[in-house]
């Protein structure tokens, strides 16, 4: 199943009764931007969907700070929308990759993010509304399959037995520890690599092509060790994990990331590059 679809395929199917498009726009800094932008314009028929109420749990001691939501709860939201099993999602905004991550969580494979997200669909000529949806409720039965994430215990067995390949997606300035605006403590996963998940696209944050995210990844991918993703709170890694799913290879997602981990005192810290 391709994650990534152009904004010339959406509109051939954007009336289609099967096709879902979810507005998934947010801002860390501004929680209600998100609603505000879908308020003011959306693609025809996009529902909104929450990146911090619907695809975010409450926060913890652990778990970081955008934990995994109650999947039930999380596929009762996406019935209300509408989501059926034969329903093809298509998502844009800051929150796509993740609420794909998610619908894959619960069983629902036929989703995928908007190539360019909205301004894509903008520079490619398509209209914007301020009309509200209006679609059917069903009750979607959610096949939950959690084979996508990794929790602190099971990343901790991975860096001691040295299987697995850490990617953190996060700047470089924050891998190294030289900064850090949001997490109270700066670095990274000891043993972890650096590929910010901003490279998997180009300046009009389209996917780049399946040449370049194979040679971005190569150095990664010929031990044949498993890949495990994370970034700040588990949500722009989500980005990561669909551009390597686009070329082939598979990954996993350390779900709490760097804010999980640092929630144990006892994880160790490095800063610097490696």
């Amino acid at each position: 199943m391709r994650s990534f679809m152009t904004p010339q395929e959406l509109q051939g199917r954007l009336h289609a009764d099967t096709t879902l498009v979810a507005d998934c726009r947010g801002d860390l800094a501004d929680l209600t931007f998100g609603l505000t932008q879908y308020l003011a314009n959306h693609i025809p028929g996009a529902v909104f969907i929450d990146g911090e109420e619907v695809l975010s749990g409450p926060k913890e001691r652990h778990g970081g700070r955008h934990p995994l939501p109650d999947l039930a709860q999380f596929a009762q939201v996406m019935g209300t929308n509408g989501l059926t099993a034969d329903t093809t999602v298509i998502a844009y905004g800051m929150y796509a990759a993740r609420l794909v991550l998610l619908l894959n969580l619960i069983g629902h494979r036929d989703a995928c993010v908007l190539d360019g997200h909205i301004e894509g669909w903008l520079t490619a000529g398509f209209p914007v509304t301020r009309t509200l949806p209006n679609r059917k409720p069903t009750r979607y039965q959610p096949r939950e399959d959690n084979a996508l994430i990794l929790d602190v215990v099971a990343v901790r067995k991975h860096r001691a037995a040295q299987d697995a390949v850490l990617i953190d997606v996060r700047s470089p300035e924050r891998f190294r520890g030289a900064v850090e605006p949001i997490d109270k403590v700066a670095g990274h996963i000891p043993g972890a690599v650096n590929v910010p998940w901003e490279q998997n696209f180009d300046d009009s944050k389209r996917l780049r092509s399946a040449a370049d995210i194979s040679l971005l990844y190569a150095p990664y991918t010929t031990e044949k060790k498993e890949l495990i993703v994370y970034c700040g709170s588990g949500v722009t890694s989500c980005n990561t994990l669909l551009a390597l799913r686009e070329v082939g290879v598979s990954a996993r997602l350390y779900a709490g990331s760097w804010s999980d981990w640092i929630s144990y005192p006892d994880n160790p810290v490095a800063t610097g590059a490696i």
